[in-house]
Formats: structure tokens, sequence, C-alpha cells
């Protein structure tokens, strides 16, 4: 009987140890997919910034030269109407 004790307790070791081995490993694993998911956050809100985020131009409409715009050289379109009340 105390041989069939003794078994048992060395089962239950291996077990605990290849349990503890089992967490370990899934608890690494955790790690590396948090950092992962943290890693693929940031690219979709970079994206998304690229994507829907403001924009600004970067150069105006360069004319030609030896050619004029339509509406700078006219002070009619820069000045205010004025209308009577």
């Amino acid at each position: 009987m105390v041989n069939a004790s003794s078994k048992n307790e060395n089962q239950n070791e291996k077990l605990i140890r290849l349990l503890e081995e089992q967490l370990a490993l899934s608890n690494q694993q955790n790690k590396d997919l948090s950092k992962q998911i943290e890693a693929l956050t940031e690219q979709v809100r970079h994206l998304t910034k690229l994507l829907y985020g403001s924009k600004t131009e970067k150069s105006k409409y360069n004319v030609p030269d030896g050619q004029g715009s339509l509406f700078d050289d006219d002070p009619s379109f820069s000045e205010s109407e004025h209308t009577e009340e």
C-alpha cells in the first residue's frame, strides 16, 4: 500500500510540473499576443488617421508662366458688394 501511495504522489508531482509548464507557456503566449494586439491597434489608428484625418492642401494650383489667374486681377472679385437699404 505504501508503494502505491508513493507512486500516486510521484504521478501527481509530474502532473503538477506539467501543468505549471503549460501555464508558463500560456502566460508567455498571452503576453506576446497582447503586444501584437497593441501594435495592430496602433497601426489601425494610424491608418484610420491617414484615411479619414484632416487633410491640408500641400500646394495650391500653380498658374503656368505667362498665364494669369482669372480672378486675382479683377478687384470686383476681392471686394465685397455694397447693397442699398
